[in-house]
This record gives structure tokens, C-alpha cells and sequence, in this order.
């Protein structure tokens, strides 16, 4: 290939991070300002009960049960937006 073909290849690749990095930086602060306006009562107690629940049932048998939520995902999906239809999500 020729060095200037190469260089307009780096120059796209260049921009297309760029704008990778921008929306990552709007996702994180997104996050970040969703996350500061959970109580931090809310943070430390989801944290304690996340922290008993691995001390009572071990990492093996709660990474299982994690798993097996996961698999529910597509159906509270569905059970939440019929719920809205009917006016229960607000």
C-alpha cells in the first residue's frame, strides 16, 4: 500500500476513536449522574445484603442462581412493558 493510503486509513481509524471515546464519556457521566441520585442509604444497603447473600450461599452457588435470574430477564421485560400498557408504571 502507499504511505499516503495508509496514513487516510490511520486518520479514520483515529476519528472513529475519537467518537468512541466521546459517547463512552456521555454514557459514564450518564451513569454517574443516574448514580448520584440513589440515596446513599439505598448503596450501602444493596451492598450489605449483596455481601451476606455471597457469605450464605458461597460464590459457586450464587454465581448458579445469577445464571439462572439472567435467563428470566426477557420475560420481566415483557411483564414490565405489559404492566405500563395498563398504567401500572406510573
Amino acid at each position: 500500500m502507499k504511505r499516503q493510503t495508509l496514513i487516510n486509513q490511520l486518520d479514520q481509524l483515529d476519528e472513529q476513536l475519537t467518537l468512541r471515546t466521546k459517547a463512552i464519556g456521555v454514557l459514564a457521566k450518564d451513569s454517574h449522574d443516574t448514580l448520584k441520585q440513589v440515596p446513599p442509604v439505598w448503596l450501602i444497603g444493596t451492598g450489605a445484603v449483596a455481601g451476606a447473600l455471597v457469605g450464605f450461599l458461597g460464590p459457586a452457588r450464587l454465581s448458579a442462581l445469577s445464571i439462572k435470574g439472567s435467563q428470566l430477564v426477557p420475560f420481566t421485560r415483557d411483564a414490565f412493558a405489559l404492566g405500563q400498557q395498563f398504567g401500572g408504571g406510573e
